[in-house]
């Protein structure tokens, strides 16, 4: 029972202890609370107006810069190379020698060819003269059968000699023909052993040296024609409204930074890829393009939207909240919180939403944990250009801060 008692004496004196602990608390709070000045002044801002500022939304693409010609160019007889041409780099007018095979009897192939013919032609004459000769043996024996004096045995025969004569001036005429067929190809074998440009252009590679053999099945030179280089990339259905044969166009290469090369639409696709789904858009440079040469890598970037007459803001002014993202702008001295759209807009601006006015006074520093309807006192007045520019200061107050983050202040 003594347990119990002392137990209870124990708690007893605790929640006395408590209570007061508790009383001196709330009098320290009271106290430090009594001593901070109820009345805070309003945060200090800045603003800039709010602008009228068209948009567009694109969308980058990539492609392989070409020449818009470039041949492989093979010999179409199989030998071993006498004579090339230029070398890598070099140009070549079309016509030009690239390559000159060894003959070998190919040449002699051409004169018997052409020896035939003209034996063909000669047998041509011999049966040309027979058969006048059996025409004007015929046209006696026509004459004497009319007057009775020749057998109509004699007769047939006369005429079956002409015909026969006929027949032979026919299959010289033919041989003459097979003979003349010969020696085409003959002479065709001949002039393939040179094989020529077949453009004006720059040689791209030269796949042959004296002394090699080659053969129809691999190319002996590639050449280009680099006077129009060509840019072929795919485009997005949704862009295609921006892409129309001769419209204007900027690209950059990866290899050449800091370079922009201006060109146009010269061709579209007029159907879309089976793997890609997107449109082939054929996009040739102007003239000068210095530097830039085939099968560089370049990038395009292609309007898929556009927005015309958009009441816009600074994009530091933007204050991304759970709800959505938005601006302050200041209002019979409070300020007021306005949507934005962050997916509109550009690097140094971002579109309004609804209610937003040109010439609102939007905040762009000082914003940070604003209190919709809450007084804000306004230091300081840039225009909106200045205002778009980079802060110099991160982290500070008006005329420092970037774009504010972070929930309301209740």
């Amino acid at each position: 029972m003594k347990k119990w008692i002392i137990i209870a004496v124990v708690v007893a004196g605790l929640a006395v202890l408590g209570v007061i602990i508790a009383d001196r608390v709330q009098s320290t709070l009271a106290a430090r609370a009594a001593e901070v000045p109820q009345d805070l002044p309003p945060p200090a801002v800045e603003v800039a107006p709010a602008v009228v500022r068209d948009f567009a939304k694109t969308t980058r693409v990539t492609g392989e810069v070409q020449a818009r010609r470039s041949v492989p160019v093979f010999a179409r007889l199989a030998g071993r190379v006498e004579e090339v041409g230029p070398d890598i780099g070099q140009p070549v007018a079309k016509g030009a020698l690239l390559v000159r095979l060894d003959e070998g009897d190919l040449a002699w192939r051409k004169k018997q060819a052409e020896a035939q013919v003209r034996a063909a032609s000669a047998a041509v004459n011999q049966a040309r003269v027979q058969a006048a000769a059996a025409k004007t043996e015929l046209d006696r024996s026509k004459a004497l059968y009319g007057k009775s004096a020749l057998p109509k045995a004699d007769l047939d025969r006369a005429q079956a000699a002409y015909d026969g004569a006929v027949a032979g001036v026919n299959a010289a005429r033919a041989q003459v023909g097979v003979a003349q067929a010969a020696a085409g190809l003959a002479g065709q074998a001949v002039e393939w052993t040179t094989v020529e440009s077949p453009i004006d252009g720059v040689v791209l590679s030269r796949k042959a040296e004296v002394g090699d053999q080659v053969t129809p099945a691999q190319p002996v030179y590639e050449v280009q024609d680099q006077s129009a280089l060509v840019l072929r990339v795919q485009v997005p259905p949704a862009a295609l409204a921006t892409v129309a044969v001769g419209r204007a166009v900027t690209f950059t290469v990866d290899g050449l930074p800091g370079r922009t090369f201006g060109g146009a639409v010269t061709a579209v696709a007029p159907a879309a890829e089976r793997d890609t789904r997107r449109v082939v858009v054929e996009i040739t440079a102007d003239e000068p393009h210095e530097g830039l040469l085939p099968r560089m890598f370049a990038a395009v970037e292609l309007a898929v939207a556009r927005w015309e007459g958009v009441v816009a803001a600074p994009r530091r002014a933007l204050v991304k909240l759970t709800d959505g993202d938005a601006v302050y702008v200041v209002r019979d001295g409070k300020a007021v919180r306005m949507p934005a759209r962050a997916d509109i807009g550009d690097a140094d601006f971002v579109a309004l939403g609804e209610g937003a006015r040109a010439g609102d006074p939007v905040i762009v520093a000082g914003q940070n944990n604003l209190r919709e309807g809450g007084p804000v006192t306004v230091v300081a007045r840039v225009d909106a250009a200045e205002a778009a520019e980079p802060p110099t200061k991160a982290g500070a107050g008006p005329r420092a801060g970037a774009p504010a983050t972070g929930e309301p202040r209740p």
